[in-house]
């Protein structure tokens, strides 16, 4: 099931449920002509905190950053950046292929 950023966005918004967005037995959806599979947000916040105490150039670094990039595109699905700011600098080089 697809949903679009029209439907979240409509003239006479309603709340929306988490169950209405993922309903139970679910893994993921189209959002956006994104596939995000449940879990993404967390697995990303968990995985930023984690890179604080990984060390650069090793490999737990390196897997860490590349699930932070990977998560990008479906975060962008899920408009989280409308409504939320990176205030990391690391996290925010990462996103801007500085990292």
């Amino acid at each position: 099931m697809l949903i679009t950023k029209e439907e979240v966005m409509s003239e006479s918004p309603t709340p929306l449920t988490p169950d209405q967005l993922l309903p139970d037995g679910q893994d993921g959806r189209d959002i956006n002509g994104t596939y995000v599979r449940k879990g993404t947000v967390g697995a990303f916040i968990q995985n930023v905190k984690s890179l604080d105490s990984a060390h650069q150039g090793t490999p737990e670094y390196d897997a860490l950053v590349d699930q932070i990039t990977a998560a990008k595109p479906m975060l962008d699905a899920l408009e989280i950046f409308a409504v939320f700011e990176v205030r990391d600098p690391q996290i925010a080089a990462l996103f801007q292929g500085r990292g």
